[in-house]
């Protein structure tokens, strides 16, 4: 499907019949909409604080294993320098 934005009275707007979309989102729909996402937001919190630190490092051993098969290196790589300088800076800082 193609998104096409058409301008009215020099504001943006979404043709709405290119969204698929028959009628405008009520306000009580968008407050139910966001009340759910919260929802979902706050039991993942909750479900990150029971996971023990055992599985959260597993978990992370194999994103940092995976950074070959998903072509993350060169993306990575770019930052390392601005990371080396931020730990030398703390490091000043606090004389480590």
């Amino acid at each position: 499907m193609i998104y096409r934005v058409v301008r009215h009275d020099d504001a943006m707007s979404l043709n709405m019949e290119t969204l698929g979309m028959k009628r405008r989102t009520t306000r009580a729909e968008m407050q139910a909409f966001v009340r759910r996402w919260q929802r979902i937001g706050k039991l993942e919190r909750d479900e990150l604080r029971r996971t023990p630190a055992e599985i959260k490092l597993r978990q992370l051993a194999a994103l940092m294993a995976s950074v070959d098969t998903f072509g993350w290196r060169e993306a990575l790589s770019g930052e390392e320098d601005i990371v080396r300088q931020r730990w030398q800076r703390l490091r000043r800082c606090y004389g480590v």
